[in-house]
């Protein structure tokens, strides 16, 4: 467990340590630092928004890692929220297929993965609405707004340092967001509430059983690492980004 706590805890800082080398070396290490912020995001703060709440962890962690992310953490953990609820269904903002007179079509990978801010704009007017329901508790609220001030502040800084520097953040955060969607289009067929697991052995202790996504969907109170695998679950032979890109329409 020890192991897999500190492989965990690696990604972010091999994000952050690829991002200071493009600025300071050479621009190609942005590629890594993307990679870096994907697997971050699926495996090491994706845990973290299961974990931390409303308690002062809850508020230094979103703190540390909002500028790594380049998005407010807590608005990440709204967007999650959104998608477990609607499971890749019509209303999930991140859903991988389209809805049509003939059924659900799936949506081209490689517009998924490059146009991802096209979802991120639907996941903002998902969360505008839920905070005008008066569904969104206030305390999610106070701190969405402060990480949005503090990644403003920042982005202004490394602009106003290097132009250069603020362009490579941009890129990195662009990137590393596409492989995100790359990862996550990989974990969910093109069917309403589909999702497909790894149960490689080795994939999943690097990965604090990031693999176990059917058991994660089915069981999203239990802690991430303690899952065991389901053999009934839909499973994929590829981690989930190849998956996304040999297997899209399984």
């Amino acid at each position: 467990m020890l192991i897999i706590v500190a492989w965990t805890i690696i990604h972010p800082l091999i994000a952050l340590l690829a991002l200071a080398l493009a600025a300071c070396w050479s621009p190609w290490f942005v590629l890594l630092a993307a990679v870096a912020l994907s697997w971050s995001v699926h495996v090491y703060f994706h845990v973290g928004v299961h974990v931390l709440r409303g308690d002062w962890w809850g508020a230094v962690g979103g703190v540390l890692a909002t500028p790594i992310m380049g998005f407010p953490f807590d608005g990440y953990r709204l967007h999650h929220r959104n998608h477990h609820r609607f499971d890749n269904g019509v209303e999930d903002v991140s859903r991988t297929w389209t809805p049509t007179a003939n059924g659900p079509r799936a949506r081209s990978v490689l517009v998924y993965v490059l146009a991802w801010p096209i979802d991120l704009w639907r996941s903002r007017r998902w969360m505008r609405e839920e905070v005008a329901a008066g569904a969104v508790e206030p305390w999610v609220r106070r701190r969405i707004a402060f990480q949005q001030v503090l990644l403003l502040i920042l982005v202004a800084g490394l602009f106003w340092w290097d132009p250069r520097v603020g362009g490579l953040y941009l890129l990195y955060l662009y990137l590393g967001w596409a492989c995100i969607a790359l990862h996550n289009y990989g974990q969910h067929p093109s069917v309403a509430g589909g999702a497909r697991s790894l149960h490689g052995r080795w994939y999943n202790r690097l990965t604090a059983n990031n693999g176990l996504h059917v058991e994660h969907h089915a069981q999203p109170a239990v802690p991430i690492p303690a899952l065991v695998p389901d053999p009934q679950a839909r499973q994929t032979r590829w981690p989930h980004p190849l998956t996304a890109l040999v297997e899209r329409r399984v």
